[in-house]
């Protein structure tokens, strides 16, 4: 599944280009072999978890699969977050390893970290890379290996405010996370191989699905970090002739103000309700957008088709996807699914999440 799904690209696509980052393009061959490089560098054991805090950058992608071949568990952080949340992140991941970029958006990313990891127990080692991945600077710490290993069978923790506000982390088993992808690259058909702008943090369950999707289908991931300018995205999607577009609707929608030429033809938003007017005027410009409803919790679980009429594309967020079953009842929406874990990281579900 996961562990082997790079392995396998490499051998079978591996001159095929895998991530593009500005000027920069790394085949499967390249982006495995760096893994290989990191995943050694981290020197953590089964089940123990790697902080990744990154941006959209080809660094997090080797990171990712790195700590999958090591055996161990990616905990996502966004690269924006700052001391107070990654703090408190940090204190309930109890992650072995880092990886992170020296700086971001002006910010001492690595010296933070590492300022940070000096305060927690379990951290032994802290990798910075540059944005291509490659280890730039490795710090050893003395910290215990006292912490109780996750589940072999998890891939990554996501952390979520939800409605309480205070940090929880959802727990990605590996068969859920390769179950997205599979739907993500099921449902984008014959783009599934296309280059794919990604400009959706794959730190969010969101990002990370379509990420994994686009692996799945052999796509190249044209990354791109979220900026207030649109500028650095349609440049990245020229210049890489992408066909595949995801984000969320207010992307869609600064994107058709803009009246940007865009070259990309399908993709699925998420994250917030998306106007019936702004898929059909995507529609028009020959830009077959899809919603797509989840949660961090559960993964991609509904989704429209390419093949459902209008009336369903632009109203609804579309049918189960496969792996799950979904009912109303009670005002609420019921799901179930094979794919679940059954709580958050320490703790279960409780009866209002």
């Amino acid at each position: 599944m996961l562990e082997s799904l790079l392995s396998t690209l490499s051998t079978e696509r591996g001159t095929r280009a895998a991530l593009a980052y500005e000027g920069d393009t790394l085949t499967f061959r390249a982006l495995s072999a760096a893994a290989d490089r990191l995943a050694a560098a981290l020197a953590v054991n089964e089940g123990e978890r790697v902080a990744v805090v990154a941006p959209n950058v080809p660094a997090l992608v080797i990171a990712l699969f790195a700590t999958w071949r090591a055996g161990a568990v990616a905990v996502l952080l966004n690269a924006r977050l700052r001391q107070f949340e990654l703090t408190r992140a940090f204190a309930d991941a109890e992650p072995a390893a880092t990886v992170s970029l020296r700086a971001h958006a002006g910010y001492e990313l690595a010296r933070e970290i590492r300022t940070l990891s000096e305060r927690v127990r379990t951290v032994r080692s802290c990798v910075v890379t540059d944005k291509l991945g490659r280890i730039v600077d490795e710090s050893w710490l003395g910290g215990a290996r006292g912490s109780l290993p996750s589940d072999r069978d998890l891939a990554a923790i996501l952390y979520t405010s939800g409605t309480s506000g205070d940090p929880k982390g959802a727990l990605v088993p590996r068969q859920l996370a390769y179950a997205e992808a599979l739907n993500v690259a099921e449902l984008l058909g014959d783009e599934a191989d296309a280059p794919y702008g990604l400009v959706v943090p794959a730190t969010h369950a969101f990002g990370l699905a379509c990420l994994l999707g686009g692996m799945v289908g052999a796509g190249c991931a044209v990354l791109v970090d979220s900026t207030s300018s649109l500028d650095p995205l349609l440049e990245a999607l020229e210049r890489h002739a992408a066909l595949v577009l995801h984000g969320t609707p207010t992307l869609f929608g600064r994107l058709l103000r803009s009246g940007a030429t865009l070259g990309v033809r399908i993709g699925l938003t998420a994250g917030s309700w998306c106007p019936p007017e702004l898929l059909q005027a995507l529609d028009e410009r020959g830009l077959r957008l899809l919603n797509l409803y989840g949660m961090t919790e559960i993964g991609a679980a509904t989704s429209c088709r390419v093949q459902d009429p209008p009336a369903t594309r632009y109203r609804t967020v579309g049918r189960a996807l496969p792996g799950y079953e979904l009912r109303a009842a009670a005002g609420e929406v019921q799901v179930r699914s094979s794919l679940l874990p059954s709580g958050y990281h320490g703790r279960p579900f409780s009866e209002d999440e």
